[in-house]
């Protein structure tokens, strides 16, 4: 990343992976700030940095931003999970259809992958769904 754009660091690792170090350390200029400032500079082509997918997903959509590959790096993961504390019977249909809607965006994003024994929005509308849905890696 020598001679290009500042290097948009936020910090959304604890520690960072060694070979993400080590392309923030080689890079020529580093700016610490948050997502929404990154962003946007992003947008106005004065800077590159490495977002959560989540984070600009609809943007690479939308073709208002690109993924790059960087040489030499393999492609960087961060682990995450929806959990809830178990507290007896299963959570009334307002909960339910929230969670089916997070879960029906991720798969439209490609966050997630739809098992196939994973039942529609509809089909899960009276209770959680005990079938798993396969976590995808960007």
């Amino acid at each position: 990343m020598h001679g290009s754009r500042p290097l948009l660091w936020m910090g959304w690792w604890p520690t960072p992976p060694p070979r993400l170090a080590a392309v923030r350390d080689g890079a020529s200029q580093v700016v610490d700030v948050p997502f929404a400032t990154a962003i946007q500079l992003a947008l106005v082509d004065a800077g590159v940095g490495f977002f959560p997918w989540l984070v600009v997903a609809d943007l690479v959509a939308e073709g208002r931003l690109r993924t790059l590959d960087v040489r030499g790096l393999p492609p960087l993961e961060r682990r995450s999970a929806l959990v809830r504390v178990d507290l007896g019977p299963p959570p009334g249909s307002e909960i339910t259809a929230l969670a089916n809607v997070i879960r029906d965006r991720a798969i439209s994003l490609g966050v997630i992958a739809e098992s196939p024994a994973t039942p529609s929005s509809s089909e899960t509308a009276n209770g959680p769904s005990t079938t798993r849905t396969k976590v995808r890696s960007k």
